[in-house]
C-alpha cells in the first residue's frame, strides 16, 4: 500500500512541477522589463520586453524568475513585475479586437438580413405575379372552353338543316320508289318485281 501511495505522490509532484514549468506569465503595469542572463539587475539585458509580453515561467529564485520569452530568449526577470493575470492594457486590446470583430459580424448580419428581406420581397412580388398569371390562364381556359362549346353548337346548328333536308330527300326517294313498285305490282296483277 505504501508503495502505491509513494508512486501516487511522485506522480502528483511530477504533474505539479510540469504544470508550474509551463505556466504563462505577463509583464504587468506600464513598463519595459529587461530579461537578464543572471538573477540580478546589474547585468546587461539580453532582451527588453514591454507590458503585456507573454513569457513561460521556467524557475523561481527569490525575487527573480527564469523565463522564456515569445522570441525564445531565456533569462531572468524581476518576479515583482510579472503576473499570471493579463494586464489591463492586454485585456483592453483583446476587448477592442473582440468588439471590432463583433461589429463586423453585426454589419455582415445586417447586410444578410437586408438581402434576405429584399429576396423575400422579390419572392412575394414573383408569387403575386404568378398568381395573377394563373388567374389569367384560368380565365383564358374558361373562355376557350366557352368558345369551343359555342363552335360545336354552331357547327351542329348550321349542319342540322342540310342533314334534315338530305334525310327528307332520301325519304322522299324511298317513298317514290315504293309507290312506283306498288303501282307496277298492281298493273301486273299483284306480282312483285
Amino acid at each position: 500500500m505504501l508503495k502505491y501511495l509513494t508512486a501516487g505522490m511522485f506522480l502528483l509532484l511530477m504533474l505539479l512541477s510540469s504544470a508550474w514549468a509551463s505556466e504563462i506569465f505577463y509583464v504587468h503595469d506600464e513598463r519595459r522589463l529587461g530579461v537578464r542572463p543572471s538573477a540580478d539587475s546589474s547585468s546587461r539585458p539580453l532582451e527588453v520586453i514591454d507590458t503585456g509580453a507573454r513569457m513561460e515561467l521556467l524557475e523561481r529564485s527569490g525575487n527573480y524568475a527564469l523565463v522564456r520569452t515569445e522570441s525564445g530568449t531565456e533569462g531572468w526577470v524581476s518576479a515583482t513585475f510579472i503576473s499570471q493575470d493579463k494586464p489591463a492594457l492586454v485585456l483592453l486590446d483583446e476587448l477592442r479586437q473582440s468588439h471590432e470583430q463583433l461589429q463586423q459580424r453585426l454589419v455582415q448580419l445586417e447586410e444578410a438580413l437586408m438581402d434576405s428581406e429584399d429576396e423575400k420581397a422579390e419572392m412575394a412580388k414573383g408569387l403575386q405575379q404568378a398568381r395573377l398569371v394563373h388567374k389569367q390562364l384560368e380565365q383564358a381556359i374558361a373562355n376557350y372552353r366557352q368558345q369551343l362549346k359555342e363552335e360545336e353548337d354552331h357547327h351542329l346548328s348550321w349542319l342540322l338543316p342540310p342533314l334534315l333536308g338530305i334525310g327528307l330527300f332520301l325519304f322522299g326517294i324511298f317513298l317514290g320508289v315504293r309507290w312506283d313498285r306498288h303501282r307496277i305490282s298492281e298493273r301486273m296483277g299483284g306480282l312483285e318485281i
